[in-house]
């Protein structure tokens, strides 16, 4: 019962330190001139972050039947999938060019690509799911990806404005987008398999005493 409420306590803590900042970010770029919220809302680093600060929220209120869940089990690693792909993109890609993302704010920036992913992904290696999760249902974590892909590509197609810099159709054409984005989506897959790599020792142990027998 106390594991359950630590958990549950820093679940909720982080939760609502991401939403804070997400709010925070939001307000000091509406201040600009020009400021377009659906721009904002356009980036996959806000859109996984308010993802991952409502699964966290949930999960602190959530009972335990409700934890072990299938559906709570895969959309946490789907979440947690996009939560890495954010930190790991940022580091490689993104990390010159915080102007262009909309973090203006150093703080916000530190716990959206930073702190929260990590966090993210630590709860899912500390804390696995009871049971082994199947790869073929785990692809259909990648259809957030690229459906994000796919809006972004088209609406900055239409609008000039891409949300990313390695987005950037215009500046870079499709012959250097396309072989990142490709890039990416090895990532993302290979993060996918890696993830599931991950389930509760108790399971494992059923699993090995069961062959024994």
């Amino acid at each position: 019962m106390q594991k359950r409420f630590v958990v549950a306590l820093c679940r909720a803590g982080m939760g609502s330190i991401i939403l804070i900042a997400i709010i925070v970010q939001f307000m000091t770029s509406a201040q600009k001139t020009g400021f377009d919220p659906i721009n904002f809302l356009s980036f996959f680093t806000i859109q996984s972050n308010i993802l991952a600060a409502a699964l966290l929220l949930l999960l602190a209120v959530s009972p335990t039947d409700q934890l072990h869940k299938p559906s709570t089990r895969y959309i946490r690693g789907a979440i947690t999938l996009y939560m890495a792909v954010v930190g790991i993109v940022y580091v490689t890609l993104l990390a010159n060019h915080p102007a262009a993302l909309d973090t203006t704010v150093p703080w916000v920036n530190t716990v959206l690509h930073y702190i929260a992913p990590l966090y993210m992904v630590m709860d899912w290696i500390l804390l696995p799911p009871q049971k082994r999760l199947h790869f073929s249902y785990a692809l259909w974590w990648l259809v957030f990806p690229l459906v994000y892909l796919t809006y972004s590509l088209v609406r900055g197609h239409i609008i000039g404005w891409y949300p990313y810099p390695f987005l950037n159709v215009a500046i870079h054409g499709y012959g250097r987008v396309l072989p990142t984005c490709i890039a990416i989506a090895v990532v993302v897959a290979g993060l996918t398999r890696l993830l599931l790599i991950f389930h509760s020792p108790a399971q494992k142990n059923s699993r090995t005493q069961k062959i024994k027998k």
